[in-house]
């Protein structure tokens, strides 16, 4: 699916952040699910241009 190094590297971040953030319980998995379809959206679009303009929010329950 993703050929690209650098698209590998940024989901790989978003999996770290992921994982980090899945230690606290009660919103890690809201957490995790923005990222996981922050990843769809990377790997669909093949390449990323704005490396720098990705955010992932955490948002209190």
């Amino acid at each position: 699916m993703l050929t690209s190094g650098q698209d590998a590297q940024v989901i790989l971040s978003f999996n770290e952040l992921a994982s980090s953030q899945k230690q606290r319980k009660m919103h890690g998995r809201k957490c995790y699910q923005r990222i996981k379809s922050q990843e769809i959206e990377i790997a669909g679009a093949n390449h990323i241009t704005q490396k720098q303009g990705i955010e992932t929010t955490v948002y209190p329950s």
